[in-house]
């Protein structure tokens, strides 16, 4: 059990690895970051995770699973136009907590991730452009949302707004947030006729 929270040390390890990595960035921390925040040996971390990788992609697998499991939690919310604003809700507590899309910055450093590590990061942008393009379907289908609507493009055009703006939110203040972006989003997709 770890010192201060009494879960785990590996659920310890893999909090503080993610906080260092959606802060800092994977590159940037070190097991000694992690042993310090922890409260244990270096050598002791490596008991858990032999290799940087091996927690890399536990860390980007757990991060999937959370994140989908946040997403398809969404689901109860009928209406497929309120059901994008809360997704972006999702990625705005991300940046309002000065934290990036674990993600999307091991996007931004896929050499050093690993290959379990990239797997994990593709499946999880697979995963939440189906998400949108289901949702985009059901807007559709709700007459919400124009009928000639590219939806494989455009929910990948949803995704990569919604990863830049909480990109380039932490870069420039200005930057709208991930709700403002999927509010302009929303409104050039909006039916003529709701």
């Amino acid at each position: 059990m770890a010192q201060t929270t009494g879960r785990p040390i590996r659920d310890e390890l893999v909090a503080s690895a993610l906080e260092l990595a959606q802060t800092v960035g994977i590159e940037s921390f070190s097991y000694a970051d992690i042993a310090q925040k922890v409260g244990i040996k270096t050598a002791s971390i490596h008991h858990h995770f032999r290799f940087k990788h091996d927690l890399v992609a536990e860390l980007l697998r757990r991060y999937r699973i959370e994140f989908n499991a946040r997403a398809d939690d969404l689901a109860r919310i009928a209406n497929a136009e309120q059901r994008l604003h809360a997704y972006a809700v999702l990625f705005a507590q991300v940046a309002g907590q000065g934290r990036m899309c674990l993600c999307g910055m091991s996007a931004a450093e896929w050499s050093s991730i690993g290959a379990e590590g990239q797997r994990e990061v593709t499946a999880f942008l697979n995963e939440q452009r189906d998400w949108l393009r289901t949702t985009l379907v059901e807007g559709i289908d709700q007459a919400l949302f124009r009928t000639e609507l590219e939806v494989d493009t455009h929910a990948e055009l949803l995704l990569v707004a919604l990863e830049g703006a909480v990109l380039l939110g932490r870069a420039r203040n200005e930057t709208p947030s991930a709700t403002d972006v999927m509010n302009h989003a929303i409104h050039l997709i909006r039916s003529e006729h709701p």
